[in-house]
């Protein structure tokens, strides 16, 4: 079960993929980036990504990032 700032995380990512403002084939911002902007942990943006992984809401490509999926 995702904490309350992993879930608030997972909500912005929905949300900017919903608003097209991370459209198909996006390379979400860094860990770093991430963890910045949002004040928060590495763990919160490793369960975040995950559970988002999980769903097939994104996808990734180790050692360079994690993306929007194409449509």
């Amino acid at each position: 079960m995702p904490t309350s700032k992993t879930q608030a995380l997972i909500d912005h990512i929905r949300q900017q993929i919903a608003t097209g403002a991370w459209p198909p084939g996006y390379r979400l911002p860094s860990r770093a980036e991430l963890m910045r902007e949002h004040n928060v942990s590495l763990t919160v943006v490793r369960d975040a990504q995950k559970e988002l992984l999980l769903r097939g809401e994104l996808t990734s490509v180790p050692a360079v990032g994690y993306f929007v999926p194409e449509a």
